[in-house]
Order: structure tokens, then sequence, then C-alpha cells
């Protein structure tokens, strides 16, 4: 837990960014509430019949503006994962994003770029009734608990508040950490170790802006 921990305090370091321009003349803060859709597309997964899947995320976020640059900041929780032939990896991040927004049209609609930290809280594989049980490791013991990714994406804002978005995620690191295949390789991992096996997200989502 002392990763999530210090996740949890990069994430609040943002948000007093955010607070300190805030006190520099004209300068605002929004901040905000969101859900949405996540379509997660992992690469190189065909040898154990692997195919995309989707999940959901949720969290808050803060929006801070001067005259100079605007900048979003989220943190939110994230599902997530892969699918192989005899079931499902279920993967729980984590995750705070900061962009760099740029507005097309003022306070309306803007079109966002930045870098996403997450960190692994929990996986699990669903075999689907085969057993690939292992005496010492857990599904999550195979996997890299933090993730690194590009993030880009647009935005809508309403005079109410409300808030409309698209994001797509390029991941940067690996998914899987390397491991041994010496002995039995667990059913929802490829039979050799491969570096190259990454995540991206797409998100569809709502929200409120306060």
């Amino acid at each position: 837990m002392k990763f999530t921990f210090i996740l949890l305090i990069v994430a609040t370091a943002i948000t007093h960014t955010a607070f300190a321009q805030n006190n520099k003349g004209k300068n605002k803060n929004h901040f905000g509430v969101k859900a949405g859709y996540n379509y997660i597309i992992t690469s190189n997964i065909s040898s154990i019949g692997g195919s995309n899947t989707n999940g959901f995320h949720a969290g808050v976020f803060v929006s801070g503006e001067d005259e100079n640059i605007k900048v979003t900041s989220d943190l939110l929780f994230s599902k997530q994962g892969y699918k192989f032939k005899n079931g499902k990896v279920d993967m729980n991040y984590l995750t705070t994003t900061e962009t760099a927004d740029f507005f097309v049209a003022k306070d309306v609609f803007k079109l966002q770029v930045g870098l996403q930290i997450g960190y692994l809280l929990s996986a699990k594989a669903d075999s689907g009734g085969v057993s690939f049980n292992n005496a010492t490791k857990k599904p999550i013991d195979y996997f890299n608990r933090f993730s690194y990714g590009i993030a880009g994406g647009a935005e809508f804002i309403s005079e109410p508040g409300i808030v409309i978005g698209i994001r797509y995620t390029i991941g940067i690191n690996n998914l899987i950490k390397k491991y041994g295949t010496n002995s039995p390789v667990p059913a929802f991992l490829p039979p050799s170790s491969d570096p190259s096996i990454k995540s991206n997200v797409f998100q569809l989502y709502a929200g409120f802006r306060f």
C-alpha cells in the first residue's frame, strides 16, 4: 500500500500547484467529478487467444487556469484488463493524469495532452474453470504495479458545468513482468515473456464541473 500512498501524494501535490496558481491575479480553479466507459486495447496477446475488453472509470478532477497556461489534473479509479482463451483478467487501477489544456472555443471546447501514471490495486484472473493456480504467486505478481502513458483527448463544457469528453491513453511501459518459462506458465500469460505487451485505453466520459 505504500505505493498507493506515494501516488496519492503526487496527486495532492498537483492539486496544490493548481491552488498556488489561484493566488496570482485573475486565476481560477474548477473542481468536478466524472465517470465513464473504458475500451481497453492490449497488444501482442494473440498467442493466448487474447482480445480487447471493456471497463469503466470514475473519480475527481481539478482544472487550474491563469493567463499563461491551463491544466487539468484528475484522480480516477479505472477498471481495465484483457480477455484470453479461457477467461478474463480484471485489473483495477488508481490513475492520475496531468494535461495541458488548449481551448479552441473559450471555456467551451478544449483539446488536452499530457501524461498518466497508474498504480495497480488488484488483479484477478478468471480461468473459466481451467486451473492455473500457482502455490507461490498470485495473478497480480505477474504484472507491473506502475503504468505510464501519454494521454490526449478533447472536452466539451456546457454553460451549467456539464462536461463531456473523450481520451485516448497510449501505454508506454510493459504490462507484464518478465518471467521464467521453465515452469508451467499461467493460462493468462503468453508462452514466452514478451516485453512488447502494452495496454492502450480509450475513454468516453461525462461529469460536472463546479
